[in-house]
């Protein structure tokens, strides 16, 4: 019979990141478990457990003698459901992952706990002012995985603007190409696109599995350190991969502009030269091969 490196648990495996932080492990050779409302979806070689995040029961099931717990799911589109799953949900699986002998736990949260914020680089020691019902739930949803579980190193992960080949993000505006799109870009493309992909956050997640840490670690997931990951960046890499000279843009309004008329609007922003830092990811050893560059090579592949 042959031997795995252990089991592996997700909930929100359907989900952006959820899938890829599977493909990972299935070239790695675990055994993955994944939590699941729908009964269709099962896949050959994963093992599924129906149910959701609200009943200790079925979460029981899903973490016995479970080695590795990556918690992907949440509410983003449903304000009236983001206490619920964000706050209650993760609740109720971290009451029972603390004492399930979890060697690893992994918290997919988001960039979007910060908040309002005026710091021009963004680091894991800025406080959190959150604006709106998911980025309260989701900071909430941190303090509760913050706490120690015994033996268990627990990391939580702040992914930026999270895209893959399903889901473009701004690289949707290059793929159309239109006149409105292009006079976006000329507006706001001086502005930070904080672009990650899926794939990028996967492995950082995985990376973190079989080390020890002593305390629960927050880190930022992202390339904003790549100066080409502005808005007007990602449409000239998109357009010069294609060779479509044409569309590159050569000239946009400066980073006040957009935010001046967000304000105008009412609308609540952060300026748009906020970045966030990897740093810390990078100082304990994450080697980040992900860059605008190397996701245009992929989107183009994808759509052109």
């Amino acid at each position: 019979m042959k031997k795995t490196k252990g089991i592996v648990a997700i909930t929100g495996a359907s989900g952006i990141i959820g899938k890829n932080i599977i493909q990972v492990l299935k070239i790695c050779g675990y055994d993955i478990r994944v939590l699941s409302r729908n009964e269709s979806l099962e896949e050959k070689g994963i093992e599924h457990v129906v149910g959701d995040l609200s009943s200790k029961e079925t979460l029981s099931i899903f973490l016995a003698n479970a080695d590795y717990l990556f918690h992907c799911a949440g509410e983003k589109n449903r304000p009236e459901l983001m206490s619920k799953v964000n706050i209650e949900g993760t609740q109720n699986l971290f009451d029972i992952a603390i004492n399930s002998g979890l060697k690893y736990f992994c918290h997919i949260s988001s960039a979007g706990v910060v908040g309002k914020t005026h710091q021009k680089w963004v680091t894991e020691d800025s406080s959190c002012n959150p604006q709106n019902e998911y980025e309260r739930t989701k900071f909430e949803a941190e303090k509760i995985v913050c706490q120690k579980i015994p033996n268990c190193s627990t990391v939580i992960l702040r992914p930026i603007n999270v895209i893959d080949n399903q889901n473009p993000g701004v690289y949707s505006l290059p793929i159309r190409n239109s006149l409105k799109d292009k006079l976006q870009i000329v507006a706001k493309g001086a502005e930070c696109a904080h672009l990650v992909h899926a794939s990028h956050v996967a492995e950082c997640a995985v990376f973190f599995m079989d080390m020890i840490l002593e305390n629960s670690e927050v880190f930022f997931v992202g390339m904003d350190e790549d100066d080409s990951n502005t808005l007007k960046g990602v449409w000239n890499s998109f357009h010069s991969r294609t060779g479509n000279q044409k569309s590159i843009i050569h000239w946009n309004m400066p980073v006040w502009f957009p935010f001046l008329i967000r304000k105008c609007m009412g609308v609540s922003s952060n300026f748009g030269h906020i970045r966030y830092s990897s740093n810390k990811l990078r100082s304990y050893g994450f080697d980040n091969k992900w860059e605008i560059n190397r996701v245009t090579e992929i989107m183009v592949e994808k759509y052109y």
